[in-house]
Order: structure tokens, then sequence, then C-alpha cells
């Protein structure tokens, strides 16, 4: 199965947008150049984008008239690209499923279907304006692998150019993901420049463009997950109780393996913020951001710390100044239960019973919780240091 995102991943919104541009100019006066440089910022929200021309030109229509138009107008305006169809067909050919997941108003975003010639090239289209609900929520991306009749275990990709609403979305409904970067971000996970999921700065639109997987944007794609998070839980709220509770975690498994799967490091940034610039982290680091994580999803969580003694080996170990070492990981308040997190994973600490594999989100990682663990809202380190020197390994 194959999901696709559609303005900016299968047709070239872009285009369409620079097309209406020329119009909108010839007809209102209004500079191009402002059009653009206002799309950048927001083409997620056609509303506010359609206020700001209102509030700085003398358009004659209201920014409600005019969203309309430009509406079904660059539904006529998307370029037909065959290269775009011919991959598809080539798809289908070997067996692939194809739907299309999209946000947007169902007559619109089906026209442009048919512009494209894109409508028959697919089995299934769901478009947000006819569920009430939009992407990041995970719901759409299940209701289209419902659509097309997905088993279970049938691997299934979803290819989008937006981190926030294609990529967090797609990964929290359990779906594999393509990352369209249209080269805002270099491909061994440096910072992208983001506002509302989108990048910022020139965006080449040119076919053949390497995509990237979104696990291999690493930690580039933190800020972009951290901002899907809030849009999730926003709608999670909106629906039924049971709904809420499994989208919420969903979210909350999607974003503890992202952190999980942050290189390891104790070289690297001992502070969530820093890990956009290392990428890479120690336990501290991975700890502030599942925490971060977890608030936005609004569920309660505190770091636990504790004191586990370092093996033997490497040699290096004989070098420091004490054996001892302090651990940091997570307890998330989920259900009412105080839930032990670990989002430490590093095959070298394998020994020290450190890597962590999977959770649940209903119990804790570990069998039971570290002795002598301590929380952040504690006294310190120091008088624990003061007291009793034995330790314990690492659960």
């Amino acid at each position: 199965m194959a999901l696709f995102d559609l303005d900016d991943t299968l047709t070239d919104r872009r285009a369409a947008f620079a097309a209406w541009a020329k119009e909108f100019t010839a007809a209102h006066g209004v500079p191009p150049r402002w059009l653009l440089d206002a799309d950048e910022v927001l083409a997620g929200n056609r509303t506010e984008f359609f206020t700001e021309v209102k509030n700085q030109f003398p358009v004659p229509e209201t920014a409600a008239q005019m969203r309309t138009q430009y509406r079904y107008r660059t539904a006529e305006l998307v370029p037909y690209r065959p290269e775009v169809c011919e991959a598809l067909r080539a798809l289908s050919a070997g067996g692939w499923h194809l739907g299309v997941v999209t946000n947007g108003e169902p007559v619109a975003q089906t026209a442009k279907l048919a512009t494209a010639r894109l409508d028959g090239l697919v089995e299934s289209v769901i478009v947000s304006g006819a569920y009430g609900i939009a992407k990041p929520n995970p719901v759409l991306f299940r209701l289209a692998l419902e659509d097309l009749g997905a088993a279970d275990d049938a691997e299934t990709w979803m290819v989008g150019d937006n981190l926030s609403t294609d990529i967090a979305g797609a990964q929290t409904a359990g779906i594999s993901t393509v990352w369209i970067s249209h080269g805002c971000a270099e491909r061994r996970g440096t910072r992208a420049q983001t506002r509302g999921g989108r990048c910022r700065g020139r965006r080449t639109l040119a076919p053949g463009r390497c995509p990237m997987k979104a696990p291999s944007a690493g930690v580039a794609c933190l800020p972009a997950v951290l901002r899907s998070l809030t849009y999730i839980r926003a709608e999670a709220d909106a629906g039924p109780k049971a709904l809420r509770d499994a989208t919420l975690r969903d979210a909350a498994r999607w974003a503890f393996e992202l952190t999980r799967d942050v290189p390891c490091a104790t070289d690297g940034a001992h502070r969530a913020d820093d890990l956009l610039d290392k990428g890479r982290g120690n336990c501290a680091a991975k700890a502030e951001l599942l925490c971060a994580a977890f608030g936005e999803l609004g569920y309660p969580a505190r770091r636990v710390r504790w004191l586990y003694q370092l093996p033997g080996t490497p040699p290096e170990v004989a070098l420091l100044p004490t054996p001892y070492d302090v651990h940091t990981a997570v307890e998330a308040r989920v259900d009412g239960k105080w839930l032990l997190v670990d989002a430490t994973h590093d095959p070298a600490l394998a020994a020290l019973g450190l890597t962590v594999a999977e959770w649940d989100t209903r119990t804790s990682i570990c069998a039971r919780p570290p002795r002598l663990a301590i929380t952040c809202s504690a006294t310190g380190f120091g008088a624990y240091f003061s007291g009793s020197r034995s330790a314990t390994s690492a659960p």
C-alpha cells in the first residue's frame, strides 16, 4: 500500500499558485513578489493569507470571497505532470494499491486530481473536509487503509512534503514514511528551516528529486515533531474519549520511538535544545526531549535519575575517578499510573541493561522501578552522594 499527499507531492501547488498570482496581480494590482513571499509563510492558512491581502491592499472582495475564488481557480491551474502519472502506473503494475490523503475541501481537491489526470490512477481518495478532521490526525490515514482493504501486516508507506501533517501523522498511525524535502534540508540530519511543518526558502520541484525517508531526516524533524503533537492533541480532544485515548497513546509511542532513535553519545548534547546542533545526545538530553513531548500530549512527565556501577570493561573505565555514573530516564503519568520510560538506546550500553527496544504505553519499560531513584524535584545529588555510596546496577 502507498498513500500520497496531494499538494506539493503529486501536484505542483506552487506552479498553480504562481499562475493564480499572475492573474490576481493583473486584476487587482497586488505585487506578485508580495504574494509569493506571503505564500511562503501562510501556505497552510489561506484564511489568514487573504485577511492579510485585504488589510494591505484595496481589493473589493472580502477575504472569504477571495479564498473561495482561489480554491477553485487554483484547482483549474494545476499542471499535468506526465512523469508523475507514469510513476503511479508503474507502482500499480508492480502490485501496489495507491491512495491519496489530503487536507482541504473535497470539491476542490478532487478537481485538482482530475485536472492533473491523476483521478483514474489511485483507488482511494480521503479528503479531510469530508470528515471534519485534518492531518496529522491519524484517523485519516487509517480510513485510507480501510478503504484500500489493507491487512494488518501489509507493508504501507506514506509519501508527503509536510513534516508536521504528512510525516508525523502517518508515523503516529504506524505507517512508514518518505519525506519529499524539495531541497529544504541536507539529507544527513542538518537543521531544517521550517514554519508550520513546511520548509522556508527556495523549494525546487524538479521531477526526480531524491526523497528522504523521515527517519533519515533524524534530529532535523524534531521542531516539526513537537508542533505536530500539539495538533494531534487538539484533534484528539475534539473526538470521543475512546478515540482520543487511542490517538494520544499512538502519539506518545511515536514520540518515544523517535527520541529513542536519536543517536546516543556521552559526548553529544546534554540538553534537548542542543540536539539540533549536535545530532546526538546523552540520556539527559533525550529525557528532557521526551518530557517535552509528553507534556505536549497532556501527559504529566518528570525526569528520574539513579546511580549505577560501570562495568569493568572497556579498560578506560579504570582511568575514571569513580566507577559510578548517573542515568536519566522519564516517568510519565498515564491512566493514573507513573510509568518508567527510558529512551536511551545504544548497543554499547547493552551490558548495563540500559538498551531500550519498545514501549507499549501501558507498562513501565523496566519490570521494576530502579532502586535509589530520585526525581528532579528532590533536594539534589549532593545530599544523595554524601549519604550511602552503595550503587545499584541499572534495571
